[in-house]
């Protein structure tokens, strides 16, 4: 399994951008990921969980961290303890930006 992400991790997020070019494979990442992601946020925010005004800068920031992760869990000493920690990280970046209250 790790394997099989280390290379899905390589060749999608390290080696694409050389293959397609820079703009080529901003306009998939765009149309794909970042778009399903956009759309989950929105939706968070239309319902109330979320107040933010910029949902693009949100969600490119967001997109960007789940990358970083994504590159380093491969190499990670622990990778169940990398995506629990980053889990708990974006739960409580997300929890910061709700309009509930407690």
């Amino acid at each position: 399994m790790i394997y099989t992400a280390r290379i899905y991790g390589r060749i999608v997020i390290q080696e694409a951008p050389a293959i397609l070019g820079n703009q080529r494979y901003r306009e998939i990442e765009e149309a794909h990921p970042m778009a399903l992601l956009g759309a989950t946020l929105n939706a968070l925010k239309r319902e109330g969980e979320i107040a933010f005004d910029d949902m693009g800068l949100l969600t490119r920031l967001l997109d960007a961290m789940i990358c970083k992760v994504a590159i380093m869990l491969p190499d990670a000493d622990d990778a169940r303890r990398l995506r629990k920690d980053a889990h708990k990280l974006f739960e409580s970046l997300l929890t910061g930006l709700s309009q509930k209250e407690g």
